[in-house]
């Protein structure tokens, strides 16, 4: 009877020893299970995250493409509604910076808006509406990485200019840069988005103002994107 009694306990404390470790086992493979659907799931997140923020951002260079095509129509047609105010250069260069927040979030933005500065009559929203399509061409074509934007008098004008650090402009491009519809080589072989009208809009709403657009390639490198407004009658010189 001890003998059996022995063998009974060796073999209850074998099968004890089995039972933990297959729990043991169990509990493992239920960690790596748990570890792998957290994964998965994480992946799953950041992919749902990934294409939310594309669809968003399509979404918005699609709105953006649409609001050009109408402001583009309506300056093509003589039918552009502008409306006239006294503006501060200051407040047009700032209101062109709020309404790029998105596309300037990781470019390093340089302001500089000569002190003491005489208005502009303007369609304050048509012409900062000039200054973030060039804000966006400076991002698109320049280094993505540094824009400048200033306002400064030049003789009874005011010159709104941005500048950007890229390759600046093809020479062959520039007598056309800022026709409708043309595309320059860069944005061709690059594939970057857009209509070609941007420009062209610069330079209308900017004549339709009593002024006009320019753009010149710097020494150092970059182009120089301006436009030019005449000062206000009443603070003329």
């Amino acid at each position: 009877m001890d003998v059996l009694s022995q063998r009974r306990g060796i073999g209850q404390s074998l099968q004890f020893r089995l039972l933990s470790r297959s729990q043991h086992s169990h509990s493992l493979r239920l960690i790596l299970l748990v570890d792998r659907l957290h994964f998965l799931l994480t992946g799953l997140n950041r992919l749902r995250r990934n294409y939310g923020a594309l669809v968003r951002d399509e979404g918005k260079r699609l709105s953006t493409m649409v609001e050009q095509i109408l402001r583009f129509a309506g300056t093509d047609s003589g039918r552009a509604p502008y409306t006239f105010t006294p503006v501060l250069a200051e407040t047009l260069v700032d209101r062109a910076l709020e309404g790029s927040v998105d596309l300037l979030a990781d470019v390093e933005v340089e302001r500089q808006v000569e002190h003491g500065l005489p208005g502009v009559m303007a369609d304050e929203a048509s012409l900062s509406h000039c200054l973030q399509n060039l804000l966006g061409n400076a991002v698109k074509y320049g280094d993505g990485k540094w824009v400048k934007v200033e306002a400064l008098r030049k003789g009874d004008e005011i010159e709104f200019a941005v500048t950007d650090r890229g390759p600046g402009v093809d020479l062959l491009d520039k007598p056309n840069l800022f026709d409708a519809f043309f595309r320059g080589k860069k944005a061709i072989s690059d594939q970057v988005h857009g209509l070609g009208i941007g420009l062209s809009l610069v330079k209308r709403v900017a004549e339709a103002h009593g002024g006009r657009a320019d753009v010149q390639n710097l020494k150092q490198g970059g182009a120089r994107f301006s436009i030019f407004i005449p000062v206000a009658r009443q603070e003329q010189s």
